[in-house]
């Protein structure tokens, strides 16, 4: 855990383009915990896309 930290430490002492990152621990696990939370939101909104369409494919596809 203390190497994962510390190599957190130094890609945002590098400035790798986090922008949020803060140079504490607690805040570089915040902005992990936010980038994860927008992942995840951004995978159900495109299942629930996906889902949609094929529901209307479903419905334009039936034998009338």
């Amino acid at each position: 855990m203390k190497s994962m930290l510390t190599e957190g430490h130094a890609l945002v002492a590098m400035g790798s383009g986090r922008s949020g990152a803060c140079l504490d621990a607690a805040g570089f696990t915040r902005w992990q915990i936010s980038q994860e939370r927008t992942y995840f939101r951004i995978h159900l909104y495109i299942r629930g896309q996906k889902k949609s369409r094929e529901s209307a494919a479903n419905v334009f596809s039936r034998p009338r």
